[in-house]
Protein backbone atom coordinates (compact mmCIF):
# COMPACT_ATOMS: atom_id res chain seq x y z
CA UNK A 1 0.00 0.00 0.00
CA UNK A 2 1.51 3.49 -1.07
CA UNK A 3 1.85 6.37 1.77
CA UNK A 4 -1.49 8.42 0.02
CA UNK A 5 -3.73 5.03 -0.09
CA UNK A 6 -2.48 4.57 2.84
CA UNK A 7 -3.45 8.22 4.32
CA UNK A 8 -6.81 7.89 2.83
CA UNK A 9 -8.06 4.57 4.12
CA UNK A 10 -6.61 4.31 7.03
CA UNK A 11 -6.55 8.10 8.60
CA UNK A 12 -9.91 9.51 7.33
CA UNK A 13 -12.00 8.13 10.07
CA UNK A 14 -9.32 9.29 13.18
CA UNK A 15 -8.93 12.53 11.41
CA UNK A 16 -12.69 13.20 11.51
CA UNK A 17 -12.58 12.85 15.06
CA UNK A 18 -9.86 15.39 16.14
CA UNK A 19 -11.59 17.75 13.14
CA UNK A 20 -8.53 17.54 10.40
CA UNK A 21 -9.63 19.44 7.21
CA UNK A 22 -9.61 17.50 4.05
CA UNK A 23 -5.78 17.67 3.30
CA UNK A 24 -5.20 14.30 1.62
CA UNK A 25 -5.39 15.59 -1.81
CA UNK A 26 -3.64 19.06 -1.18
CA UNK A 27 -0.61 20.12 -2.12
CA UNK A 28 2.64 18.88 0.23
CA UNK A 29 2.63 21.08 2.87
CA UNK A 30 5.26 23.64 2.79
CA UNK A 31 6.03 24.07 6.15
CA UNK A 32 8.72 21.32 7.59
CA UNK A 33 7.80 21.68 11.93
CA UNK A 34 9.85 20.00 14.75
CA UNK A 35 8.80 19.69 17.78
CA UNK A 36 10.77 19.90 21.01
CA UNK A 37 9.80 18.43 24.32
CA UNK A 38 6.86 15.39 23.24
CA UNK A 39 4.89 15.40 26.58
CA UNK A 40 1.18 15.64 26.42
CA UNK A 41 0.47 19.87 25.92
CA UNK A 42 3.55 19.66 23.19
CA UNK A 43 0.99 16.88 21.52
CA UNK A 44 -1.92 18.68 21.75
CA UNK A 45 0.20 21.45 20.03
CA UNK A 46 1.54 19.26 17.58
CA UNK A 47 -1.92 17.69 16.65
CA UNK A 48 -3.16 21.64 16.06
CA UNK A 49 -0.34 22.02 13.79
CA UNK A 50 -1.30 18.81 11.64
CA UNK A 51 -4.80 20.19 11.87
CA UNK A 52 -3.84 23.28 10.00
CA UNK A 53 -3.24 21.25 6.58
CA UNK A 54 -0.01 23.54 6.10
CA UNK A 55 2.79 21.85 8.15
CA UNK A 56 4.51 18.63 7.76
CA UNK A 57 6.23 16.76 10.75
CA UNK A 58 9.93 16.37 10.08
CA UNK A 59 11.60 15.79 13.73
CA UNK A 60 10.87 15.29 17.24
CA UNK A 61 12.97 15.79 20.48
CA UNK A 62 12.43 14.79 23.92
CA UNK A 63 15.43 13.48 26.29
CA UNK A 64 12.65 10.73 27.49
CA UNK A 65 12.15 7.85 25.07
CA UNK A 66 9.09 6.99 26.80
CA UNK A 67 7.51 10.11 25.68
CA UNK A 68 9.48 10.45 22.52
CA UNK A 69 8.51 6.69 21.02
CA UNK A 70 4.80 6.83 21.67
CA UNK A 71 4.66 10.75 20.22
CA UNK A 72 6.36 9.78 17.11
CA UNK A 73 4.36 6.46 16.57
CA UNK A 74 1.33 8.84 17.04
CA UNK A 75 2.22 11.07 14.26
CA UNK A 76 3.17 8.43 12.12
CA UNK A 77 -0.15 6.41 12.58
CA UNK A 78 -2.14 9.93 12.34
CA UNK A 79 -0.21 11.33 9.16
CA UNK A 80 2.10 8.24 7.49
CA UNK A 81 4.82 10.85 8.09
CA UNK A 82 8.14 9.31 9.87
CA UNK A 83 9.45 12.03 12.01
CA UNK A 84 13.18 11.68 12.85
CA UNK A 85 13.80 11.32 16.20
CA UNK A 86 16.46 13.31 18.48
CA UNK A 87 17.28 13.31 22.41
CA UNK A 88 19.56 16.01 22.21
CA UNK A 89 17.06 19.76 20.49
CA UNK A 90 20.51 20.55 19.23
CA UNK A 91 21.16 17.48 17.16
CA UNK A 92 17.61 18.24 15.62
CA UNK A 93 18.44 21.86 14.67
CA UNK A 94 21.76 21.23 12.85
CA UNK A 95 21.05 17.81 11.10
CA UNK A 96 16.71 19.51 10.05
CA UNK A 97 16.67 22.70 10.49
CA UNK A 98 12.87 23.45 10.01
CA UNK A 99 11.12 26.25 9.22
CA UNK A 100 8.76 26.10 12.80
CA UNK A 101 9.87 25.03 16.16
CA UNK A 102 7.26 23.96 18.97
CA UNK A 103 9.03 24.55 22.13
CA UNK A 104 7.01 22.36 24.69
CA UNK A 105 9.71 21.72 27.13
CA UNK A 106 9.66 22.11 30.94
CA UNK A 107 10.04 25.85 31.82
CA UNK A 108 13.58 25.73 32.41
CA UNK A 109 14.55 24.94 29.28
CA UNK A 110 12.30 27.76 26.99
CA UNK A 111 14.80 30.51 26.84
CA UNK A 112 18.04 28.08 25.13
CA UNK A 113 15.53 26.06 23.27
CA UNK A 114 14.11 29.01 22.03
CA UNK A 115 16.87 31.17 21.33
CA UNK A 116 18.95 28.30 19.51
CA UNK A 117 15.95 27.26 17.04
CA UNK A 118 15.82 31.30 16.02
CA UNK A 119 19.61 31.34 15.57
CA UNK A 120 18.79 28.13 12.77
CA UNK A 121 16.33 30.13 11.19
CA UNK A 122 13.21 28.80 12.49
CA UNK A 123 10.08 30.52 13.56
CA UNK A 124 8.91 29.48 17.13
CA UNK A 125 5.75 28.86 19.06
CA UNK A 126 7.30 28.05 22.62
CA UNK A 127 4.66 27.57 25.84
CA UNK A 128 4.17 29.88 28.64
CA UNK A 129 6.03 31.10 31.27
CA UNK A 130 8.35 31.99 28.34
CA UNK A 131 11.44 32.01 31.21
CA UNK A 132 12.56 30.86 34.46
CA UNK A 133 13.92 34.18 35.42
CA UNK A 134 13.19 38.12 33.82
CA UNK A 135 16.54 37.93 32.18
CA UNK A 136 15.86 35.47 30.13
CA UNK A 137 13.00 36.33 28.49
CA UNK A 138 14.66 39.56 27.55
CA UNK A 139 17.21 37.83 26.03
CA UNK A 140 14.69 35.93 23.70
CA UNK A 141 13.10 38.76 23.12
CA UNK A 142 16.25 40.11 21.37
CA UNK A 143 16.96 36.76 19.61
CA UNK A 144 13.36 36.71 18.12
CA UNK A 145 14.37 40.77 16.92
CA UNK A 146 17.77 39.93 16.11
CA UNK A 147 17.05 36.40 13.70
CA UNK A 148 14.08 38.55 12.52
CA UNK A 149 11.83 35.58 13.26
CA UNK A 150 8.55 35.18 14.96
CA UNK A 151 7.61 33.91 17.89
CA UNK A 152 4.33 33.03 19.54
CA UNK A 153 3.74 32.48 23.24
CA UNK A 154 1.34 29.91 23.98
CA UNK A 155 -1.27 32.41 25.46
CA UNK A 156 -4.21 31.03 23.89
CA UNK A 157 -6.54 32.79 26.17
CA UNK A 158 -5.58 36.05 23.85
CA UNK A 159 -7.51 34.28 21.53
CA UNK A 160 -10.12 32.25 23.04
CA UNK A 161 -14.11 34.07 21.91
CA UNK A 162 -15.43 34.49 25.06
CA UNK A 163 -12.10 36.26 26.07
CA UNK A 164 -11.89 38.66 23.26
CA UNK A 165 -15.69 39.75 23.67
CA UNK A 166 -14.93 40.12 27.49
CA UNK A 167 -11.74 42.18 26.60
CA UNK A 168 -14.23 44.47 23.91
CA UNK A 169 -16.81 45.05 27.01
CA UNK A 170 -14.22 45.95 29.79
CA UNK A 171 -12.14 48.23 26.98
CA UNK A 172 -15.99 50.29 26.20
CA UNK A 173 -16.47 51.22 29.70
CA UNK A 174 -19.63 49.36 30.95
CA UNK A 175 -17.90 48.14 33.79
CA UNK A 176 -17.01 51.28 34.48
CA UNK A 177 -13.68 52.57 35.70
CA UNK A 178 -12.01 49.64 37.15
CA UNK A 179 -9.65 50.11 40.24
CA UNK A 180 -9.25 46.58 41.34
CA UNK A 181 -8.47 43.18 39.79
CA UNK A 182 -8.18 40.18 41.25
CA UNK A 183 -6.65 36.91 39.62
CA UNK A 184 -6.91 33.38 41.23
CA UNK A 185 -6.90 29.77 41.19
CA UNK A 186 -7.95 27.52 44.32
CA UNK A 187 -7.94 23.99 43.65
CA UNK A 188 -8.72 21.35 46.46
CA UNK A 189 -6.37 19.28 47.84
CA UNK A 190 -4.65 17.70 50.98
CA UNK A 191 -1.38 17.56 52.52
CA UNK A 192 0.12 14.84 50.14
CA UNK A 193 2.91 12.17 51.08
CA UNK A 194 6.59 12.26 50.47
CA UNK A 195 7.89 10.47 47.47
CA UNK A 196 11.11 9.08 47.84
CA UNK A 197 14.12 9.53 45.13
CA UNK A 198 14.85 6.84 42.52
CA UNK A 199 16.98 5.94 39.61
CA UNK A 200 15.46 7.47 36.86
CA UNK A 201 13.71 5.22 34.44
CA UNK A 202 15.46 3.85 31.48
CA UNK A 203 15.26 5.84 28.23
CA UNK A 204 15.45 8.80 30.50
CA UNK A 205 18.86 10.88 30.08
CA UNK A 206 18.00 12.95 33.51
CA UNK A 207 20.69 14.74 33.62
CA UNK A 208 19.67 16.62 30.40
CA UNK A 209 16.46 16.71 31.39
CA UNK A 210 17.53 18.92 34.67
CA UNK A 211 19.65 20.71 31.67
CA UNK A 212 21.02 24.62 32.72
CA UNK A 213 19.29 24.31 36.19
CA UNK A 214 20.82 22.58 39.25
CA UNK A 215 21.15 18.43 39.23
CA UNK A 216 19.50 16.71 41.79
CA UNK A 217 18.30 12.94 42.08
CA UNK A 218 14.90 11.82 40.00
CA UNK A 219 12.31 11.86 41.56
CA UNK A 220 9.00 10.71 40.46
CA UNK A 221 6.83 14.14 41.22
CA UNK A 222 9.06 16.14 39.24
CA UNK A 223 8.54 14.25 35.59
CA UNK A 224 6.56 13.72 33.97
CA UNK A 225 4.16 16.36 34.40
CA UNK A 226 4.96 17.55 38.45
CA UNK A 227 8.03 20.03 37.62
CA UNK A 228 5.92 23.30 38.27
CA UNK A 229 5.87 22.35 41.89
CA UNK A 230 9.50 22.30 41.79
CA UNK A 231 11.23 26.08 41.78
CA UNK A 232 14.68 24.57 40.76
CA UNK A 233 13.03 24.15 37.12
CA UNK A 234 9.77 26.44 37.17
CA UNK A 235 8.11 29.00 39.40
CA UNK A 236 4.78 27.41 41.17
CA UNK A 237 1.30 28.09 40.70
CA UNK A 238 1.97 31.81 39.80
CA UNK A 239 4.60 31.16 37.31
CA UNK A 240 2.17 28.61 35.76
CA UNK A 241 -1.34 29.84 35.86
CA UNK A 242 -0.70 32.97 37.38
CA UNK A 243 0.59 33.79 33.71
CA UNK A 244 -2.32 33.67 31.80
CA UNK A 245 -4.13 35.67 33.92
CA UNK A 246 -1.46 38.32 34.25
CA UNK A 247 -1.55 38.52 30.85
CA UNK A 248 -5.06 38.77 30.89
CA UNK A 249 -4.86 41.78 33.14
CA UNK A 250 -1.83 43.70 30.63
CA UNK A 251 -4.05 42.66 27.56
CA UNK A 252 -6.97 44.86 29.28
CA UNK A 253 -5.07 47.92 30.71
CA UNK A 254 -2.98 50.30 28.28
CA UNK A 255 0.06 50.26 31.49
CA UNK A 256 2.70 47.67 30.54
CA UNK A 257 4.13 46.57 34.21
CA UNK A 258 3.35 47.24 37.78
CA UNK A 259 5.73 49.73 39.47
CA UNK A 260 5.69 48.01 42.85
CA UNK A 261 5.11 44.33 44.03
CA UNK A 262 5.12 42.63 47.22
CA UNK A 263 4.21 38.87 47.79
CA UNK A 264 3.77 36.26 50.79
CA UNK A 265 2.76 33.22 51.42
CA UNK A 266 4.48 29.60 52.10
CA UNK A 267 3.62 25.91 52.59
CA UNK A 268 1.09 25.39 55.02
CA UNK A 269 -0.72 22.30 54.30
CA UNK A 270 1.30 20.47 51.93
CA UNK A 271 3.67 18.26 53.12
CA UNK A 272 5.06 16.26 50.83
CA UNK A 273 8.54 16.82 48.84
CA UNK A 274 7.66 19.79 46.48
CA UNK A 275 8.80 22.90 47.75
CA UNK A 276 6.80 25.48 45.87
CA UNK A 277 4.02 27.85 47.93
CA UNK A 278 0.83 25.77 48.67
CA UNK A 279 -0.59 29.74 49.39
CA UNK A 280 0.50 32.84 48.10
CA UNK A 281 -0.96 36.38 47.62
CA UNK A 282 0.82 38.72 45.86
CA UNK A 283 -0.31 42.54 44.81
CA UNK A 284 0.72 44.57 42.02
CA UNK A 285 0.71 48.12 42.02
CA UNK A 286 -0.01 49.80 38.73
CA UNK A 287 -0.24 53.49 37.84
CA UNK A 288 -4.23 53.94 37.91
CA UNK A 289 -5.28 50.33 39.77
CA UNK A 290 -4.34 47.48 41.81
CA UNK A 291 -4.21 44.10 40.58
CA UNK A 292 -3.74 41.02 43.41
CA UNK A 293 -3.46 37.37 42.37
CA UNK A 294 -4.24 34.63 44.78
CA UNK A 295 -3.76 30.60 44.87
CA UNK A 296 -4.02 27.67 47.25
CA UNK A 297 -3.27 24.03 46.75
CA UNK A 298 -6.60 22.87 48.90
CA UNK A 299 -9.92 23.53 50.29
CA UNK A 300 -11.13 24.46 46.41
CA UNK A 301 -13.65 27.76 46.51
CA UNK A 302 -16.97 26.17 46.53
CA UNK A 303 -18.00 29.30 48.86
CA UNK A 304 -17.72 31.24 45.86
CA UNK A 305 -19.55 30.76 41.79
CA UNK A 306 -15.95 29.95 40.08
CA UNK A 307 -12.45 28.30 41.07
CA UNK A 308 -10.49 30.28 38.63
CA UNK A 309 -10.03 33.88 36.58
CA UNK A 310 -10.46 37.23 37.22
CA UNK A 311 -12.57 39.54 38.59
CA UNK A 312 -12.74 42.99 37.33
CA UNK A 313 -14.17 45.75 39.97
CA UNK A 314 -15.55 48.62 38.39
CA UNK A 315 -17.70 51.62 39.33
CA UNK A 316 -20.59 49.86 37.04
CA UNK A 317 -20.10 46.48 38.70
CA UNK A 318 -17.92 43.05 38.99
CA UNK A 319 -16.88 41.47 35.92
CA UNK A 320 -15.41 37.61 35.92
CA UNK A 321 -13.25 36.55 33.44
CA UNK A 322 -13.53 32.91 33.87
CA UNK A 323 -12.29 29.72 31.76
CA UNK A 324 -14.78 26.80 31.60
CA UNK A 325 -17.67 29.21 32.47
CA UNK A 326 -17.15 31.99 29.69
CA UNK A 327 -17.54 35.29 31.10
CA UNK A 328 -20.08 36.93 33.68
CA UNK A 329 -20.47 40.95 34.58
CA UNK A 330 -22.50 41.61 37.58
CA UNK A 331 -24.05 45.18 37.86
CA UNK A 332 -23.99 46.89 40.74
CA UNK A 333 -27.42 47.91 40.04
CA UNK A 334 -29.32 44.78 41.51
CA UNK A 335 -32.27 46.13 38.42
CA UNK A 336 -30.02 45.03 35.69
CA UNK A 337 -29.34 42.04 34.18
CA UNK A 338 -26.55 39.79 34.63
CA UNK A 339 -24.68 39.44 30.99
CA UNK A 340 -22.97 35.79 30.77
CA UNK A 341 -21.49 34.79 27.52
CA UNK A 342 -20.43 30.99 27.19
CA UNK A 343 -16.94 29.78 26.74
CA UNK A 344 -16.16 28.33 23.29
CA UNK A 345 -13.08 25.83 24.08
CA UNK A 346 -11.80 22.90 21.82
CA UNK A 347 -11.13 18.96 22.97
CA UNK A 348 -8.73 18.10 24.71
CA UNK A 349 -8.11 19.97 27.65
CA UNK A 350 -10.44 22.59 26.51
CA UNK A 351 -8.31 25.21 25.17
CA UNK A 352 -7.80 27.64 21.82
CA UNK A 353 -4.67 26.14 20.31
CA UNK A 354 -6.83 26.20 16.76
CA UNK A 355 -7.10 30.16 16.70
CA UNK A 356 -3.41 30.62 17.82
CA UNK A 357 -1.62 28.70 15.61
CA UNK A 358 -3.69 30.08 12.40
CA UNK A 359 -2.15 33.68 13.90
CA UNK A 360 1.21 32.28 14.04
CA UNK A 361 1.15 30.59 10.57
CA UNK A 362 -0.48 34.11 9.15
CA UNK A 363 2.31 36.33 10.92
CA UNK A 364 5.18 33.58 9.41
CA UNK A 365 3.30 35.05 5.56
CA UNK A 366 2.82 38.08 6.12
CA UNK A 367 5.43 39.13 7.99
CA UNK A 368 3.46 40.63 10.88
CA UNK A 369 3.94 40.55 14.68
CA UNK A 370 2.17 37.42 16.37
CA UNK A 371 -0.83 38.31 18.42
CA UNK A 372 1.03 36.83 21.56
CA UNK A 373 4.37 37.99 19.99
CA UNK A 374 7.35 36.91 22.73
CA UNK A 375 7.82 40.73 24.20
CA UNK A 376 4.15 40.32 25.10
CA UNK A 377 4.46 37.47 26.34
CA UNK A 378 7.91 38.45 28.01
CA UNK A 379 5.93 41.50 29.73
CA UNK A 380 3.47 38.68 30.52
CA UNK A 381 5.48 36.35 32.40
CA UNK A 382 7.34 38.94 34.26
CA UNK A 383 4.82 40.02 37.16
CA UNK A 384 4.44 36.42 38.28
CA UNK A 385 8.37 36.28 38.18
CA UNK A 386 8.96 39.50 39.96
CA UNK A 387 6.19 37.89 42.87
CA UNK A 388 8.07 34.91 43.03
CA UNK A 389 11.15 36.75 43.35
CA UNK A 390 9.14 38.89 46.28
CA UNK A 391 8.03 35.85 47.89
CA UNK A 392 12.38 34.50 48.29
CA UNK A 393 13.09 38.24 49.11
CA UNK A 394 10.15 38.43 51.94
CA UNK A 395 9.91 41.98 51.11
CA UNK A 396 8.07 44.00 48.57
CA UNK A 397 9.70 45.35 45.08
CA UNK A 398 9.90 49.42 42.92
CA UNK A 399 10.01 47.91 39.53
CA UNK A 400 11.72 50.25 36.43
CA UNK A 401 10.09 47.96 33.83
CA UNK A 402 11.35 50.50 30.67
CA UNK A 403 15.32 49.33 32.41
CA UNK A 404 14.02 46.26 33.28
CA UNK A 405 15.51 46.28 36.88
CA UNK A 406 14.68 46.55 40.43
CA UNK A 407 15.04 50.39 42.05
CA UNK A 408 17.67 50.39 44.41
CA UNK A 409 18.18 46.80 45.31
CA UNK A 410 21.20 45.01 44.32
CA UNK A 411 20.19 42.13 45.95
CA UNK A 412 16.99 41.93 44.02
CA UNK A 413 18.93 42.27 40.89
CA UNK A 414 21.13 39.46 41.10
CA UNK A 415 17.53 37.17 41.48
CA UNK A 416 16.84 38.90 37.96
CA UNK A 417 19.45 35.65 36.54
CA UNK A 418 20.95 32.51 37.89
CA UNK A 419 24.04 30.72 37.38
CA UNK A 420 23.84 28.06 34.32
CA UNK A 421 24.83 24.75 35.60
CA UNK A 422 27.39 23.72 32.90
CA UNK A 423 26.42 20.65 30.06
CA UNK A 424 27.85 17.12 30.68
CA UNK A 425 28.29 16.54 26.99
CA UNK A 426 31.21 18.23 26.06
CA UNK A 427 28.70 20.62 24.30
CA UNK A 428 27.91 24.41 24.17
CA UNK A 429 24.82 25.89 23.55
CA UNK A 430 24.55 29.32 22.99
CA UNK A 431 25.09 32.06 25.23
CA UNK A 432 21.51 34.06 26.30
CA UNK A 433 23.41 37.26 26.37
CA UNK A 434 24.44 39.68 23.49
CA UNK A 435 27.31 41.76 25.47
CA UNK A 436 26.52 44.81 23.76
CA UNK A 437 23.38 44.45 25.34
CA UNK A 438 24.63 43.33 29.13
CA UNK A 439 27.92 44.63 29.66
CA UNK A 440 29.39 43.37 33.05
CA UNK A 441 30.01 47.40 33.59
CA UNK A 442 26.80 47.88 33.93
CA UNK A 443 25.90 46.96 38.07
CA UNK A 444 22.24 45.84 37.72
CA UNK A 445 23.88 43.39 34.74
CA UNK A 446 26.55 41.47 36.53
CA UNK A 447 25.13 38.42 35.81
CA UNK A 448 26.54 38.65 32.34
CA UNK A 449 30.01 36.77 34.04
CA UNK A 450 28.24 33.70 34.60
CA UNK A 451 25.48 33.37 32.41
CA UNK A 452 26.44 30.87 29.68
CA UNK A 453 26.22 27.40 28.84
CA UNK A 454 30.00 26.24 27.64
CA UNK A 455 31.57 23.07 28.00
CA UNK A 456 35.21 21.81 28.59
CA UNK A 457 35.78 20.84 25.14
CA UNK A 458 34.95 24.32 23.84
CA UNK A 459 37.08 26.17 26.54
CA UNK A 460 39.79 24.37 24.96
CA UNK A 461 39.37 25.44 21.86
CA UNK A 462 38.90 29.05 22.93
CA UNK A 463 42.39 29.14 24.69
CA UNK A 464 43.55 27.50 21.36
CA UNK A 465 42.33 29.73 18.58
CA UNK A 466 42.33 33.32 20.05
CA UNK A 467 43.39 35.89 17.89
CA UNK A 468 41.55 38.55 19.49
CA UNK A 469 41.86 36.96 23.33
CA UNK A 470 44.07 39.01 25.37
CA UNK A 471 47.96 37.73 25.98
CA UNK A 472 47.10 35.88 28.91
CA UNK A 473 44.05 33.83 29.77
CA UNK A 474 43.43 33.18 33.38
CA UNK A 475 43.44 29.72 33.61
CA UNK A 476 40.55 29.79 36.02
CA UNK A 477 37.94 30.06 33.68
CA UNK A 478 35.86 27.09 33.43
CA UNK A 479 32.54 25.67 32.08
CA UNK A 480 29.73 27.49 33.26
CA UNK A 481 31.22 30.60 34.09
CA UNK A 482 34.13 32.82 33.42
CA UNK A 483 36.65 33.78 35.38
CA UNK A 484 37.46 36.85 38.00
CA UNK A 485 40.80 37.81 38.55
CA UNK A 486 41.78 39.55 41.00
CA UNK A 487 42.80 42.34 38.97
CA UNK A 488 40.32 45.00 38.42
CA UNK A 489 39.22 43.88 34.63
CA UNK A 490 36.31 40.76 34.38
CA UNK A 491 37.34 38.38 31.54
CA UNK A 492 33.85 37.18 29.61
CA UNK A 493 32.79 34.81 27.38
CA UNK A 494 31.58 35.89 23.48
CA UNK A 495 30.53 33.25 21.07
CA UNK A 496 30.07 33.88 17.52
CA UNK A 497 28.62 31.53 14.99
CA UNK A 498 32.12 29.92 14.73
CA UNK A 499 34.45 30.44 17.96
CA UNK A 500 34.60 32.12 21.10
CA UNK A 501 35.81 35.46 21.23
CA UNK A 502 37.24 37.23 24.84
CA UNK A 503 36.80 40.89 25.78
CA UNK A 504 38.10 42.61 28.73
CA UNK A 505 35.99 45.12 30.69
CA UNK A 506 35.72 47.74 33.24
CA UNK A 507 35.07 46.35 36.50
CA UNK A 508 30.52 46.96 37.71
CA UNK A 509 29.61 50.54 38.08
CA UNK A 510 32.44 52.03 36.19
CA UNK A 511 31.55 55.15 33.97
CA UNK A 512 33.88 56.71 31.69
CA UNK A 513 33.09 60.19 30.80
CA UNK A 514 33.69 59.32 26.95
CA UNK A 515 30.93 56.80 26.32
CA UNK A 516 28.65 56.02 23.57
CA UNK A 517 24.60 55.64 23.53
CA UNK A 518 23.55 52.06 23.64
CA UNK A 519 21.39 51.35 20.74
CA UNK A 520 18.82 49.15 22.59
CA UNK A 521 17.65 51.66 25.77
CA UNK A 522 19.41 54.66 25.62
CA UNK A 523 21.57 53.61 28.44
CA UNK A 524 25.56 55.03 28.10
CA UNK A 525 28.51 52.88 27.15
CA UNK A 526 32.14 53.03 26.91
CA UNK A 527 32.72 53.23 23.25
CA UNK A 528 35.66 51.09 21.17
CA UNK A 529 37.57 53.50 20.79
CA UNK A 530 37.92 54.64 24.77
CA UNK A 531 37.91 51.16 25.58
CA UNK A 532 41.26 50.59 23.38
CA UNK A 533 43.10 53.60 24.85
CA UNK A 534 42.54 51.93 28.58
CA UNK A 535 44.15 49.06 26.81
CA UNK A 536 41.39 46.62 26.24
CA UNK A 537 40.94 44.38 23.41
CA UNK A 538 37.87 44.95 21.36
CA UNK A 539 36.30 41.15 19.96
CA UNK A 540 35.74 42.72 15.77
CA UNK A 541 31.97 42.82 14.83
CA UNK A 542 30.11 39.46 14.22
CA UNK A 543 28.63 38.57 10.70
CA UNK A 544 25.17 37.59 11.02
CA UNK A 545 25.00 35.17 8.07
CA UNK A 546 21.46 34.68 9.16
CA UNK A 547 20.67 37.48 9.20
CA UNK A 548 16.69 38.48 7.15
CA UNK A 549 14.72 36.26 5.74
CA UNK A 550 17.64 33.89 4.47
CA UNK A 551 15.67 30.83 6.18
CA UNK A 552 12.39 31.81 4.93
CA UNK A 553 11.13 28.94 2.67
Amino acid sequence: MNRRNFMRNSLAAGLALRGFPEILSAPAPPYRVALIGTGWWGMNILHTAMESGECKVVAMADVDENQLIPAAENVEKLSGDKPARYKDFRDLLEKQKPDIAIVATPDHWHPLVMIAAVKAGAHVYVEKPISHTILEGRAMVKAARDARRVVQVGLHRRVSPHNISGMEFLKSGKAGKIGMVRAFVHYAGGPGEVTPDSPPPAGLDWDMWCGPGPRRPFNKRIHPKGFRMFLDYANGQLGDWGVHWMDQILWWTEEKYPKKVFSTGGRHILRDNTDAPDTQVASFEFESFTAVWEHRLYAGNEAEKTNIGCYFYGTEGTFHMGWLDGWTFYPADHKKPTIHQDAQLHEPDQQNIKELWADFLQSIKTGRRSVNDIESGHRSTNPALLGMLSLKLGRSVQWDGEKEVIVGDPEANKLLSRKYHAPDDGRAADPLWDHDRARADSPQRDFARHEFWIAPVRVARLKQEGSHAPAEIPASITPGGAATGAGPRRILCELGSDKFHLAATEPPGHRPADSRVDAHDGRRWPSPARRRQRGARVAPKRRHQNAGHAHDQ
